[in-house]
């Protein structure tokens, strides 16, 4: 695979990884003498680089989204398997420049108590991955930026606190 405009042509795409700290080696200063096992889990979707992951406890699976096409994975370390969910929206492959696809991508995704996954599409939108149907929807809503710019708007950080409520954070630039 390729990433588009990278130079990278024999580029294969990211690597999900696990990394063990509690097999780190230490000395009586708490300096690492040998680092904790690394394992490789290969790459979800050819060609792409993984953007951004969140865990889904109360569903142990981890969600991740991919650049540059935005598409929505899973990884269940119970199954040891990825499934692609599907592209978090259709029209970023109509947009007509690279800056403004850039954009479209999610910088961050967030899980809620249910398990659905919420991350944004660009031009100001939120997307929902409704675990219940299997399917990503763009929610009737607009993230709030600067007049004129909206289409580089995109969330680059969520929380949510304990009744459930997510906070995001945007940026409409770089």
């Amino acid at each position: 695979g390729t990433m588009e405009n990278s130079g990278v042509d024999d580029y294969k795409g990211g690597h999900l990884f696990i990394y063990d700290p509690d097999k780190e080696i230490r000395d009586k200063t708490d300096n690492i003498i040998s680092p904790g096992e690394l394992i490789n889990l290969g790459i979800p979707v050819e060609g792409e680089g993984i953007y951004s992951l969140v865990y889904d406890d109360s569903h142990n699976l981890i969600y991740g989204i991919t650049y540059p096409n935005g598409v929505l994975f899973n990884y269940s370390p119970v199954s040891k398997k990825i499934r692609i969910i599907g592209y978090t929206i259709e029209a970023l492959h109509l947009m007509p420049h690279d800056v403004i696809k850039i954009r479209g991508v999610s910088s961050a995704i967030i899980c809620d108590k249910e398990g659905n996954v919420y991350g944004s599409t660009g031009d100001s939108e939120l997307f929902k991955y409704d675990i219940r149907d299997n399917k990503i929807r763009v929610l009737d809503v607009k993230m709030p930026g600067e007049k004129g710019r909206e289409y580089l708007v995109v969330a680059d950080a969520f929380t949510m606190d304990k009744n459930g409520l997510i906070y995001g954070g945007t940026s409409d630039g770089f």
